[in-house]
């Protein structure tokens, strides 16, 4: 390991050392980023999906806008399991988000957190189903903060391609290859940035 990986680079680009402190990255990740990368867009390049929407949602390395672009793609790979109007409403709301006033936003949220909360009582606290997890990425998806949206959604709806798999091993594949198309999304859709600044309020203003 050479000085200059310890450290930013010298035109003040996160450098895989710093970023990963920054942001308290697992010890696993670390150590597979130092291992195989020599710079933080090499690890975006090459990280294991479920990494890579870890990196994509810290602060600073993609915008907001970016992030509900993401949200947008999550919902409509479910979007036969969006089967309310108000968990309808919520794909078009993230569809259009920038000219969506807050008032809107809050009142169909607070509707599918209804629909949520009815179908996680009648599956029952320790069940999961599609249709319940559904209305739970919906819900995450009109979250105020952009990296909450797509977080919180994108783990929803991994749960609802997966779980109507009738086996372990294939819940496994369906979720593994759901989470290969979300990187390979974000891989061909967003440019990350790992410029060594700070975040400032107007940067992640929704």
């Amino acid at each position: 390991m050479n000085q200059q990986e310890l450290t930013t680079t010298t035109s003040g680009k996160f450098s895989i050392v710093e970023f990963c402190e920054r942001h308290e990255a697992c010890t696993a990740g670390f150590r597979w980023a130092m291992a195989n990368c020599t710079t933080m867009q090499d690890v975006w390049q090459k990280v294991q999906p479920e990494w890579l929407a870890w990196v994509a949602t810290r602060p600073g390395v993609l915008p907001a806008e970016s992030l509900r672009r993401f949200t947008v793609w999550i919902l409509e790979q479910i979007s036969e399991f969006l089967d309310e109007p108000a968990l309808l409403q919520a794909l078009e709301i993230c569809r259009n988000w920038s000219t969506t006033d807050s008032e809107t936003v809050a009142r169909v949220r607070e509707a599918v957190g209804q629909i949520y909360a009815t179908r996680r009582q009648e599956a029952g606290d320790s069940d999961l189903t599609a249709d319940m997890l559904a209305a739970r990425a919906a819900f995450w998806a009109l979250s105020r903060s952009a990296v909450s949206a797509s977080l919180g959604s994108l783990n929803a709806a991994n749960g609802v391609i997966s779980l109507p798999a009738t086996t372990i091993q294939a819940r496994a594949e369906a979720s593994e290859e759901f989470m290969q198309r979300a990187a390979d999304w974000l891989r061909s859709n967003t440019q990350p940035c790992f410029v060594s600044r700070g975040v400032t309020s107007e940067f992640w203003r929704e």
